[in-house]
């Protein structure tokens, strides 16, 4: 807002709301009615929604009306800006499952296809091969050999398959321990667009929030 003062106030609802406020243990979703006189009053929807990408596999939203000073003209807006707002929130909620089970079909799919064609062979390994354990005591290299090898309590090399080429340079999917490899994209956060799929989302939740105004214009003059 351009108004320091209405910025201050939206800033400060906006944390309580997401930092501050609980909802009640176990919900998911709900709403949330806060605040005083002096600071104003707060009503507010919160919601999850589902992400891969953040912690727990669920992002916290929260759709906010400020209701002012007053909080009886805001408590006579109450059922008409839940009754909107749990709308918008199930919209949002609906199309991010959509946007999940896709991806999920188009992984298998791609998973499927990767399967029956047929992984790529491994480069062999064209080093010499790893000394045996019985040959770590001869000579001066086997001598240096089998002092590493008892330093380490004798250990036995691994007969694991061990390819020259780094499998950050190949895009390997894992890495040599079998673990997935990550890429920094895929770790990084998703925008509300993104996790729904939509990238005019943003335009239809400002003509809901037109709508919703005009409505409690006509019915309360708020």
């Amino acid at each position: 807002p351009p108004s320091p003062t209405a910025y201050t106030l939206l800033r400060r609802s906006c944390i309580n709301t997401l930092s501050v406020e609980n909802l009640p243990r176990g919900a998911s979703a709900g709403f949330l009615f806060f605040g005083d006189v002096h600071k104003g009053y707060t009503l507010a929807y919160v919601f999850r929604v589902p992400d891969p990408r953040a912690r727990g596999r669920l992002r916290t939203y929260a759709l906010l009306m400020l209701g002012g000073h007053d909080g009886w003209r805001t408590t006579l807006a109450y059922r008409v800006v839940t009754r909107a707002f749990e709308s918008m929130a199930e919209k949002i909620v609906r199309m991010a499952n959509e946007v999940i089970m896709r991806e999920f079909s188009e992984s298998a799919q791609a998973q499927g296809a990767r399967s029956q064609g047929g992984s790529s062979p491994e480069m062999p390994y064209s080093g010499p091969p790893p000394p045996s354990r019985g040959s770590l005591g001869g000579g001066a290299m086997g001598g240096a050999a089998g002092g590493a090898d008892s330093a380490y309590g004798g250990s036995v090399v691994s007969n694991r398959s061990i390819t020259p080429v780094s499998s950050f340079l190949v895009a390997k999917k894992v890495d040599p321990d079998g673990y997935p490899r990550v890429s920094s994209e895929a770790m990084s956060a998703k925008s509300l667009a993104e996790i729904v799929g939509d990238e005019n989302i943003f335009l239809e939740l400002h003509g809901a929030f037109v709508k919703l105004l005009a409505s409690l214009t006509r019915e309360f003059g708020l």
